[in-house]
């Protein structure tokens, strides 16, 4: 009876772990102090998952984008391959995972916390309408304040950064709800988006990272085109043009609702 309880308790014991582990919050890397670094850089990382995968698969097989999550002691989780052809099937993914070495994780307020990241071997802004290149050298009469105010910054140098209504979660619920998955597109996946929050709050520099379906990054830009305007980040008191880059995971609608 004594051992039948032990066994009981050990279980309850571990569902809750399990509970609390899903319910913890899970940041990105622009909600975070620190973003999580791997020893290289994240062109190494890619290499020696690329080498790893080929030497097991008896193949070359190219990996030019991973998306993954951190958790709080390194441990890399959650990993989506993709390169030119296409996503990485599950069964190369679960690889990956498997072999995959810890990162270092972020860290907010000195703490470790979970993040969402990736690694790419390309940039970012990719896709969007780019912005005019350096405008203010076209304009004879732009001064050198003027092209400072133009500058724009990341959010580690400011005072207060950029802030959607309501919260990053907020957010979050806004573009999955207002994402059309494409026809025949493959979810759970991970979309990048870059985009510069003006000084009134409004989104310009909508880009999307690689992915291997068009229409998926094509549908980004187009929700993050509708977001209502943000909280500007700041800078000693005034408002700044910033920079931002967030992953963004996309759900079947079933799986929203649960």
């Amino acid at each position: 009876m004594n051992r039948f309880c032990l066994i009981m308790f050990f279980v309850a014991t571990l569902f809750s772990f399990t509970a609390f582990a899903q319910n913890e919050k899970t940041y990105d890397i622009q909600s975070v102090d620190v973003s999580p670094k791997f020893m290289g850089g994240p062109i190494k990382y890619l290499d020696e998952m690329q080498k790893a995968l080929s030497s097991h698969r008896k193949k070359k097989i190219s990996i030019d984008w991973i998306g993954f999550t951190v958790e709080k002691n390194g441990t890399v989780l959650d990993i989506s391959a993709s390169n030119e052809q296409g996503q990485l099937s599950p069964e190369n993914n679960a690889f990956l995972k498997k072999i995959s070495k810890k990162w270092q994780p972020a860290l907010v307020n000195g703490k470790p916390v979970r993040c969402s990241a990736y690694a790419s071997r390309y940039p970012v802004k990719m896709l969007g309408t780019p912005t005019p290149a350096d405008e203010s050298k076209s304009d004879s009469i732009n001064n050198e304040e003027k092209e400072e105010d133009n500058t724009i910054m990341t959010k580690s140098l400011l005072d207060v950064v950029p802030e959607f209504p309501e919260g990053e979660q907020k957010l979050r619920d806004f573009f999955n709800d207002n994402f059309k998955i494409p026809e025949g597109g493959k979810v759970p996946s991970r979309v990048v988006v870059s985009f510069v929050v003006e000084k009134d709050g409004s989104l310009t520099d909508i880009a999307s990272g690689p992915h291997p379906n068009e229409k998926f990054r094509e549908e980004a830009v187009r929700v993050m085109g509708n977001c209502p305007k943000w909280k500007p980040g700041q800078l000693e008191g005034k408002n700044v043009r910033t920079l931002l880059v967030m992953v963004f995971t996309i759900k079947a609608p079933a799986e929203e609702k649960k």
